[in-house]
């Protein structure tokens, strides 16, 4: 009997009531869930029309967008003309950056904002803001995208996650306690993987029997490839979930037969939340597209055909406070190869190959993920783009491009937090390019190592 799942949703209802949205979770979910039942013509009509309304409350509240709608066609006379809205221009990092007051909703104080940063895939962290229905509809999503793979609210879960608290002070605190032990759920720390806590990793798993566990891409792929060196035995999980990386089908083969489970690709960000995942069939991403208006498109900005490669354009339908309106969040996908074909009853978007990750060696063999290093740049609003790069073992290269000269006691912080999970005798060395160069595929590293940990 899981006594966790009403208690859970009696929890969530009374945050929601606190944050002035009584019952905004599960309303949203009870209507995902309808919504997902339905074909799909009722499916398009509903998007369309949370497309239309979006765009309307974004030309009455918005001064950029009061410019930019006019401007492209896709508002004329106060009047939304969605025929037009591929004319409406990219919204960039850069545009971000730049307009932030001008993208805040003028009636964003009847809804509870909060701040939050990006910084994942491109090293380029821009503030930005987001409110409690656009959190609402992002927990109703993460709810009902478990329930579509087997796993409800409640149920035994292990997340393979990032934890720099747990690094840098030693504990996850104690509300992070008490929500994993409503939650049902174990956390091991994937910033950190030595061979001991690896094994201690399959020993969790092995006696706490999850039902699922949700993971970076490569950081479930060392375990698994641990867990084959070692010769261990891991109990079967029905479903793996993996984000922060690109799953290849060589990796998921691999992570599926040495640790018994079925891994499914999830893609989202901070700035969008959950965008698509895979559904039980595992043949391409579902998009949520309640929340998501997603465009495929090539270097001209039109939209590529079946089966080619292209940027990939989010339109975020949920966040009124700060909208985001055909924003180029710097990744690429395949388009699918068939158009008409869905999974969940969405339409699909075919694999995610622009995200990069990587995880940094020490001499001991200790394996540091990556994204450990990107969240020491979150809330630095002097950083304009960063990049941190492992030259050797014990040898670290930051490069920071500034909107500011920052304070000595910013960059004496950074070199300790490295420090922490590098080894003392780690050399940080600090540069200050005017800017910071794509690789040769576009495509911006914010983590490098030269060390191989093949």
């Amino acid at each position: 009997m899981n006594w966790r799942r009403p208690l859970l949703f009696q929890l969530l209802n009374m945050k929601d009531a606190l944050y002035g949205s009584p019952f905004a979770t599960s309303r949203a979910y009870r209507g995902i869930l309808k919504l997902a039942g339905s074909d799909r013509a009722a499916i398009l009509k509903d998007q369309e029309s949370r497309l239309h309304s979006l765009v309307a409350h974004s030309y009455r509240h918005c001064s950029y967008y009061r410019q930019t709608l006019e401007e492209s066609g896709a508002v004329r006379g106060g009047r939304v003309h969605l025929e037009d809205f591929e004319k409406i221009p990219f919204l960039t990092k850069e545009i971000m950056r730049e307009n932030i007051s001008r993208l805040l909703s003028e009636e964003r104080h009847s809804r509870k904002v909060y701040k939050n940063t990006s910084g994942g895939s491109t090293g380029e962290p821009i503030p930005f803001y987001q409110d409690n229905v656009y959190k609402a509809m992002n927990w109703a999503t993460v709810l009902y995208y478990n329930h579509a793979v087997g796993k409800e609210l409640g149920d035994r879960e292990v997340k393979l996650w990032g934890s720099e608290r747990d690094i840098l002070k030693g504990s996850i605190g104690a509300t992070s306690k008490i929500k994993n032990f409503l939650y049902n759920r174990r956390l091991l720390n994937a910033f950190r993987m030595t061979p001991e806590t690896c094994r201690e990793y399959v020993k969790t798993i092995n006696h706490f029997r999850p039902v699922s566990i949700w993971s970076y891409v490569d950081s479930i792929y060392q375990l698994a490839r641990f867990v084959e060196r070692e010769g261990l035995e891991v109990k079967p999980v029905p479903a793996t979930i993996t984000t922060a990386g690109t799953l290849t089908e060589e990796i998921r083969e691999f992570v599926e037969r040495v640790l018994s489970t079925k891994v499914y690709n999830q893609y989202g960000s901070r700035e969008v939340g959950p965008v698509a995942a895979e559904g039980p069939d595992q043949k391409g991403l579902a998009i949520f597209e309640w929340c998501q208006y997603v465009e495929v498109v090539d270097s001209e900005g039109k939209r590529v055909p079946p089966g080619a490669t292209g940027e990939i354009v989010i339109t975020l339908l949920s966040n009124y406070t700060m909208p985001l309106i055909r924003y180029r969040i710097g990744d690429m996908a395949t388009a699918p190869a068939n158009e008409d074909q869905t999974t969940l009853g969405m339409r699909r978007l075919g694999t995610v190959t622009g995200r990069v990750t990587d995880y940094f060696v020490r001499k001991d063999g200790t394996l540091v993920h990556g994204e450990y290093f990107t969240h020491l740049f979150y809330h630095r609003n002097w950083v304009r783009r960063f990049q941190v790069v492992q030259e050797d073992y014990d040898a670290l290269t930051v490069n920071l491009e500034c909107n500011e000269v920052p304070a000595p006691s910013e960059e004496e912080e950074i070199r300790e937090m490295i420090l922490k999970v590098m080894g003392r005798d780690c050399q940080v060395r600090f540069e200050y390019p005017a800017s910071i160069q794509p690789s040769s595929s576009g495509k911006y590293l914010y983590t490098f190592s030269k060390v191989g940990w093949n």
